[in-house]
């Protein structure tokens, strides 16, 4: 049975196909939706607190949706098209295609976002490394670390 509402089929092909006259077959449940008994169809509860202080709540029994699947061997139920679908509007194909396109937008956006920040990264490790070859160059003094060259001498009476 749970093949068939995944497959949103009414009664399982096996079952519909089976004779009773030639082999014996199993009762017939049929699965339909109907409106949330408890919810009436709203998709919210009301707590039955004391007068003021109720609450409103998300129905559990339908998960909001308002719609309720059943199964029943009792009877047929009345049913159009012999789908299920939870009361929820079939989509086309237009939206599907936006949605499709809004998608890869999002991920072309995403890359270029991890892009972007691959080179500021980079640019940021470029510019500490000139940061600290200058701090480099300013520990070693004016002279470098060898001291004063030939010519460049340090003279007392200089300033």
């Amino acid at each position: 049975m749970r093949t068939a509402a995944l497959n949103r089929q009414m009664v399982p092909a096996e079952d519909a196909a089976c004779d009773p006259s030639i082999m014996k077959c199993k009762t017939p449940i049929y699965t339909y939706e109907s409106k949330c008994l408890h919810c009436s169809g709203t998709g919210f509860v009301k707590s039955r607190a004391n007068g003021r202080h109720a609450s409103l709540w998300t129905c559990l029994p339908c998960n909001g949706l308002g719609y309720v699947r059943r199964a029943t061997a009792r009877f047929v139920p009345e049913s159009t098209d012999g789908s299920l679908t939870l009361a929820r509007p079939t989509v086309d194909p237009d939206t599907r295609a936006r949605a499709a396109r809004l998608a890869a937008r999002k991920t072309l956006h995403q890359q270029h976002d991890r892009e972007l920040q691959h080179i500021k990264e980079e640019q940021q490790h470029k510019l500490l490394e000139e940061v600290q070859e200058h701090e480099r160059e300013r520990e070693r003094g004016p002279h470098g670390a060898q001291g004063p060259q030939q010519g460049q001498g340090w003279t007392a009476g200089a300033h």
